[in-house]
């Protein structure tokens, strides 16, 4: 049973106070959010882009492309856990943990209007792990050896359960209004119903972020398509990176990257956002103190050579995300990319040699070897090859430490490949970063 009514509901449209420049500024804030901490949750689907969070007993709910708004709903209970399914922002509820009483709760984003959905002897599931598909809501349940999915109707009605015999789920998550599962050998399942299908395998342990439609993102940057479709191939390390209908966006040290009709624009940003989201041809950069900028793909820059931005400095025919240095360099190469792939990304003409001058068509692309285009010559610098393999091993982790007790010097070239996150320091983050691929090359 439930009941849909509009209640004490706090609504704010946000307005804006500074327009956009070159340099990305935050135009909105959203610092009810602070209350929730860590619990702050974000999503992109094909309505919009959402940020929501919870405390002990209210949700907030936000959205933040194509408009600007947000709600919030003080619930008579314990909030369990939170999520985004399309429109509405859904909180699970304890009312009366002995009774077995629980409720659900959905703000939607766009209007505010809450509706209310009882349910009633919920046993042996974790109530804190739900995801929702259309009409349907799911739990993990725990009362065997292996865990398992108790299935239940919006209203509350038991429908039945999905086994995965020894493979059990260990994280829900909800992509685009579907409900998916994420089971202990990283395999990723989607729920319709009362069946689970398989989709995709990710590595064992890690946290899926969602980075639009059917797209989802690895907190190390791995890129995985829940529809099968092909996705670019793209040098991140993060989560911070968002599919629209319209291309994609990902941040690069202190610049947004878009890539629209396969040619890269950018634009400067302060470098400290949280997350990214988008909606359409429109990206929104969420940021530490709670507040987010808006930012038109229009207003993005073609990547044209300015001595303000750092020196960076594209060739004329380059459509790739690549950016060339005006001291020389090519920066952010993928390690293990192949002379075939890396040519691929570039117009005709272009050539690659190696230290000793001679032309290299097969193998990988490695620090240090050259690439001539538009009559110019740049050293390749892929990130994390130290050492001029084309790849990241357990030498390239020794050469960095080496470097950080001071008993070897990196020279120019290493440390470019060393800044693996492009925030202009080399450290620790860099050197995590380069030790977890090492682990799996």
């Amino acid at each position: 049973m439930h009941k849909s009514i509009r209640i004490s509901v706090i609504i704010v449209i946000m307005i804006v106070v500074s327009s956009i420049s070159a340099m990305a500024k935050a135009d909105y804030s959203l610092y009810d959010l602070q209350n929730c901490k860590t619990t702050i949750k974000y999503d992109n689907n094909s309505m919009g882009a959402y940020v929501y969070g919870f405390t002990s007993d209210t949700l907030y709910s936000a959205v933040l492309l194509p408009q600007q708004m947000s709600s919030s709903v003080k619930i008579k209970g314990k909030i369990r856990c939170a999520l985004q399914s399309e429109s509405i922002t859904y909180a699970f509820y304890e009312i009366d943990a002995k009774k077995k009483m629980y409720g659900l709760v959905g703000i939607d984003a766009f209007s505010g209007k809450c509706t209310y959905y009882d349910f009633n002897d919920i046993q042996s599931v974790l109530t804190n792990l739900i995801t929702i598909s259309g009409d349907y809501v799911y739990f993990m349940a725990t009362d065997e050896i292996y865990a398992y999915m108790k299935v239940y109707s919006i209203n509350g009605d038991y429908q039945g359960r999905i086994d995965f015999g020894y493979n059990s789920p260990n994280k829900l998550f909800n992509n685009n209004g579907v409900g998916y599962a994420v089971c202990d050998n990283g395999e990723i399942y989607r729920f319709n119903g009362l069946n689970a299908e398989y989709v995709t395998k990710i590595w064992k342990a890690v946290v899926p972020y969602n980075v639009g439609v059917n797209t989802i993102v690895t907190g190390e940057g791995a890129i995985y398509s829940l529809d099968g479709l092909a996705l670019p191939e793209i040098n991140i390390h993060n989560n911070k990176i968002i599919f629209t209908n319209s291309g994609y966006a990902y941040e690069s040290g202190k610049s947004l990257v878009l890539i629209e009709d396969n040619k890269n624009k950018f634009i400067e940003c302060n470098g400290n956002s949280k997350f990214i989201l988008g909606y359409e041809n429109s990206i929104a950069v969420f940021y530490d103190d709670y507040s987010y900028s808006v930012i038109g793909f229009e207003e993005f820059q073609d990547n044209t050579f300015n001595d303000d931005n750092n020196g960076v400095k594209p060739a004329s025919n380059n459509n790739s995300e690549y950016f060339f240095t005006k001291d020389g360099y090519i920066r952010g190469v993928e390690n293990t990319i192949s002379i075939k792939q890396f040519k691929q990304k570039f117009s005709e003409g272009v050539k690659i040699y190696d230290s000793n001058g001679e032309e290299v068509t097969s193998g990988n692309v490695r620090s240090g070897y050259i690439l001539d285009i538009d009559n110019n010559s740049y050293i390749i610098s892929v990130n994390g090859d130290l050492s001029g393999e084309g790849n990241i091993k357990s030498n390239d982790v020794s050469k960095l430490m080496d470097f950080f007790i001071g008993s070897d010097n990196l020279s120019d070239l290493q440390m470019i490949c060393a800044d693996y996150n492009f925030d202009g320091v080399i450290d620790n983050k860099d050197l995590v970063i380069i030790a977890r691929i090492a682990e799996f090359n």
